[in-house]
């Protein structure tokens, strides 16, 4: 990370530890006296407020909503030149959520930082601050016994999974089922078409939970999940499924450099041989996730 980001995600920290103090001036110190700031609400077409004047009135009724906890994700940052960067991230708050499109930060004469554009959007609406999803990931026919890929501790996964998700309803919190479906109905195992690819029927999915289906590794890459993560405000992941050193991991390290804290729950995932639960194990733990049991996610 070169200088100049560094400098522009601490300008920009600094902005959201005084949202989550409720500190509305410093807030408005955030911007140039002529910025620019863009708020999309929902479908709604953009409300513009010209300059830092305007900004400040615009925080000062928001804050009459009792926010709090506001957490980016998904940081990225583009360094224009000396004095210009963008960043874009997802964002998550107490009681709503959504995306930020363009904070353009500009270097001012004394050599700080502020926001002269700030383009967001706000897509969810939630009441509650503390949202863990629980990803159940290819929890399918293919990977029991009776499959195509029969993985080790696959069952045990399955009823440990079942309790987790029991315990998410009853609450009323995020629920993200994963399949995958490999297009090719020819392939070795969950091929277009077939029972393989099935969902567990301890784990079938509700009306009111998201289901994702993917066809490679990577949840992230084609099949939304990140856009879902920003839609429903979630703050966290606890994720079982399979296989762990491959789909499970690949959740557990984009989420986690994404800046969702991560637990994978090591009595619901599976793999062709224990020794890859292991090792997976072993690397996740020491920079990707907390290694947690079903009974410790319960209690």
């Amino acid at each position: 990370m070169n200088t100049i980001e560094k400098q522009v995600r601490a300008a920009s920290q600094a902005w959201i530890d005084a949202f989550n103090l409720g500190k509305v001036d410093l807030m408005a110190d955030g911007y140039t006296q002529n910025a620019l700031m863009e708020v999309r609400l929902f479908d709604a077409k953009p409300t513009t407020f010209e300059g830092r004047d305007s900004i400040h009135q615009f925080w000062t009724d928001f804050m009459q909503k009792s926010p709090n906890n506001l957490v980016y994700t998904a940081v990225n940052i583009r360094v224009i030149d000396s004095h210009h960067a963008v960043l874009s991230a997802d964002w998550s708050m107490n009681i709503v959520s959504g995306f930020i499109t363009e904070e353009l930060w500009v270097k001012n004469a004394q050599g700080q930082w502020q926001l002269e554009r700030d383009n967001f959007s706000v897509i969810s609406q939630h009441a509650k601050s503390n949202r863990p999803a629980l990803v159940l990931v290819d929890f399918q026919a293919d990977y029991f016994a009776a499959g195509n890929m029969p993985l080790v501790g696959m069952e045990q996964a399955a009823t440990n999974a079942a309790s987790l998700l029991h315990h998410w309803r009853e609450h009323d919190l995020p629920i993200i089922h994963i399949q995958h479906i490999f297009p090719d109905n020819n392939a070795d195992f969950f091929a277009s078409g077939s029972s393989g690819c099935d969902i567990h029927p301890a784990l079938t999915p509700k009306g009111n939970e998201t289901q994702l289906i993917k066809s490679d590794i990577n949840a992230f890459n084609n099949a939304g999940l990140g856009q879902v993560l920003a839609e429903q405000g979630i703050t966290s992941l606890v994720i079982t499924g399979a296989m762990a050193h491959l789909c499970v991991a690949a959740i557990a390290r984009q989420a986690s450099d994404q800046g969702y804290p991560c637990q994978v729950v090591n009595d619901a995932w599976a793999a062709p041989e224990q020794s890859l639960i292991d090792t997976t194990a072993a690397t996740l733990s020491f920079g990707y996730a907390q290694m947690v049991t079903s009974n410790d996610v319960l209690s």
